[in-house]
């Protein structure tokens, strides 16, 4: 007789450094459920882990950062096709119940065809809408592309059972999309409160201003306007550090830029993704952490709120939808592509200790606003209700 609790779970990343499907996958846990999870694999990791009883099944091959769509697709195509064989093979041994596919891509979730045959409840999480980052990385593509982008998150949506979506704005576009509003579930990637949390920091140097950016290092994300904001200021504030953590499809022309603009004493760039539970150590130390926020950014940004629930102060890219949310917040935005906007804005918070204070003040106000308890005991409740618990 197979476990009624049988859950696996398949993402295209890299497991520890991931931190929505490791809360979700960990959660599963915790509450009772033996959770399998398939995902991509790096040089130094095993093929089999078990981690906070999750067990993790890698394959063995890395995600693409590169700027070729062919060789994303490539990417893709290997890994749907290790785990659809997998998937299968485990869904005999194992007779899972639920699988939980998260995108991108969002055919991925054919992964599942075998076990949804034989009954199994299918969740698709829409992390990223695919249409709308590929045009935003690509703004000359074509309508017909385009289109054919939005069909296929609809037919994968038609085959899960339901769909998780990050926020209320990315609800509504792939709403507009065609997918079904009684079919989806928001449930936000916000930080836990045990691990993301206040640290004091023993001889924590004074003479120094020190800037954080972690994160997926692409070109949406705007660092050149942070760095370039960066160079036209350094000069006015004594002990200026800028720290960037994380790997992406930019790296290389950021490490250029850096070095271009000599701005090595100025500006570290540790480019590798670290595990979730890293992040806090690495960040405490900071005096503001820079938020950018393009136009397909999720409301709820997962830098911006891991640095509030650390009393972390920020500085955040102007974005229409995001200022909307947050407007009745006490929050300090820079223009986009704007770096004398970045520059000016740097400088009023390193000068102005009481409007510096304040927004110190709205990072703990908001901080207990934004909590993954209360995301996390709704997304266990819909668990429980595509899969109640029974006896066979």
């Amino acid at each position: 007789m197979k476990n009624n609790k049988n859950i696996a779970m398949v993402a295209y990343t890299y497991y520890v450094s991931d931190p929505r499907v490791k809360k979700e996958a960990e959660a599963l846990a915790e509450d009772g459920y033996s959770v399998d999870f398939f995902c991509l694999k790096k040089p130094v990791e095993n093929s089999f882990q078990t981690i906070n009883g999750v067990n993790i099944y890698r394959i063995n091959c890395q995600h693409y950062r590169g700027k070729s769509n062919i060789k994303y697709l490539l990417s893709y195509m290997g890994f749907f096709l290790w785990v659809f064989f997998k998937l299968s093979y485990m869904f005999i041994k194992r007779g899972y119940r639920l699988i939980h596919i998260n995108n991108m891509p969002d055919l991925i979730v054919f992964t599942a065809i075998v076990p949804k045959i034989f009954g199994s409840k299918i969740i698709l999480d829409i992390h990223d809408v695919m249409s709308e980052v590929f045009l935003y990385k690509n703004p000359n593509s074509n309508d017909f592309l385009i289109k054919m982008l939005k069909i296929q998150e609809c037919i994968s949506a038609r085959f899960a059972d339901r769909v998780l979506s990050v926020d209320k704005y990315h609800k509504k576009v792939i709403e507009s999309h065609g997918i079904n509003m009684e079919k989806i579930t928001v449930v936000s990637n916000f930080p836990d409160k045990d691990l993301f949390k206040p640290i004091a920091i023993e001889n924590k140097e004074k003479n120094l201003f020190k800037l954080i950016f972690h994160g997926t290092i692409s070109k949406v994300y705007g660092l050149e306007t942070i760095i370039e904001g960066i160079y036209r200021i350094k000069d006015k504030i004594p002990g200026l550090e800028f720290r960037i953590i994380g790997e992406g499809d930019y790296e290389s022309e950021i490490s250029d830029l850096i070095q271009g603009k000599k701005l090595q004493d100025f500006i570290s760039f540790n480019n590798k993704k670290i595990p979730h539970e890293q992040i806090p150590s690495k960040i405490a130390d900071a005096d503001l952490g820079i938020v950018s926020c393009p136009d397909i950014t999720a409301i709820y940004q997962n830098k911006f709120l891991e640095y509030i629930s650390m009393g972390i102060p920020t500085l955040i890219e102007y974005n229409n939808e995001v200022y909307k949310f947050y407007r009745n917040y006490n929050l300090e935005f820079y223009k986009k592509n704007n770096p004398d906007s970045f520059a000016q804005k740097l400088y009023y918070l390193y000068t102005d200790k009481e409007r510096y204070n304040e927004l110190k003040n709205t990072s703990v106000e908001l901080s207990k606003k934004f909590r993954w308890g209360n995301e996390k005991l709704k997304y266990i409740n819909l668990v429980k209700s595509l899969i109640p618990n029974r006896k066979r």
